[in-house]
């Protein structure tokens, strides 16, 4: 830099090196997560509170479009279970083959991140649906009788201590011992909470099936 300036030539100016960010695909695929569970939450306000397009009085190109976008809720939840399964059945391979695996940890973190969705989920849905059956003129709504995708059943069914309890321990969508073909139901009008019972099973199984694996390849290598 100064024998340029004595010279008379233009001084370097220093570009910085643009260095991808610390754990960069984590990152990117938790931005691609995040938009997956938007476009789910879209979905679900479309079935709350607008009726099915061919139900609609107009129909456009833009409003074709609009429904199109937010009718993807399936598809993004699969996207989402995807992405999750990348990244955490990443961590417990890599654990394992490390050879540092923990269940107290992994529970302590997989637990953690569940609870902290299930448990106010609960909590403020149950408080929601008790205001709601008892606001007048809402008997239909909560009888399963609105015509609404995200209000079909019966809350009142749904609105229970044993099904809460149920739901805390991520038995929702699943038949015990029992029940016949029954199954557990999610707890008052929240439907969606079925995705983390599904989240919650994956997480106990996957790490389960990873040992096994690993067990099976150190057998092989002794013998």
């Amino acid at each position: 830099m100064t024998i340029n300036s004595q010279v008379g030539l233009p001084k370097t100016v220093a570009t910085p090196r643009v260095q991808a960010p610390h754990g960069s695909p984590s990152v990117h695929l938790d931005a691609l997560r995040g938009f997956a569970a938007f476009s789910v939450l879209l979905n679900h306000w479309r079935d709350a509170f607008f009726v099915d397009y061919p139900k609609l009085g107009i129909h456009n190109p833009l409003v074709a479009a609009a429904y199109l976008i937010t009718g993807l809720g399936h598809q993004w939840v699969i996207v989402f279970f995807v992405l999750s399964g990348y990244l955490v059945g990443g961590s417990v391979t890599r654990s394992v083959s490390r050879g540092n695996w923990s269940w107290r940890a992994y529970l302590l973190a997989r637990l953690t991140r569940l609870y902290i969705v299930l448990l106010p989920a609960l909590l403020l849905g149950g408080a929601a649906d008790w205001i709601g059956m008892h606001t007048p003129g809402a008997e239909t709504v909560y009888s399963g009788q609105s015509g609404m995708h995200a209000l079909s059943a019966d809350v009142h069914r749904n609105l229970t201590l044993p099904i809460l309890a149920a739901n805390c321990l991520f038995l929702q969508t699943i038949a015990l011992p029992g029940m016949g073909s029954q199954h557990v139901a999610t707890f008052g009008s929240n439907g969606p909470l079925w995705s983390l019972s599904n989240e919650f099973w994956y997480y106990m199984a996957f790490p389960l099936l990873a040992l096994l694996r690993s067990e099976e390849h150190t057998s092989e290598l002794q013998s």
